[in-house]
């Protein structure tokens, strides 16, 4: 059987794993600019670029953040 002590160090163990594993899930904005068409761009940590459109968006602070 494990310890006591074991078993939490296993847990803590097993709870920084998942935190770091769904951090790495998240994409957040680190750019915003409009082109020269005048579409809404958005640039995230991961290198994604979204194409908002044309008018007046607002680029969301992360993605893929399920």
């Amino acid at each position: 059987m494990i310890s006591g002590m074991k078993k939490y160090l296993l847990a803590t163990l097993l709870l920084i794993i998942s935190i770091t594993a769904y951090a790495q899930v998240c994409s957040y904005l680190v750019d915003s600019w409009i082109d020269d068409n005048g579409n809404q761009m958005c640039e995230y940590d991961d290198g994604t670029v979204l194409n908002k459109g044309r008018g007046m968006h607002f680029c969301p602070m992360s993605i893929n953040c399920d």
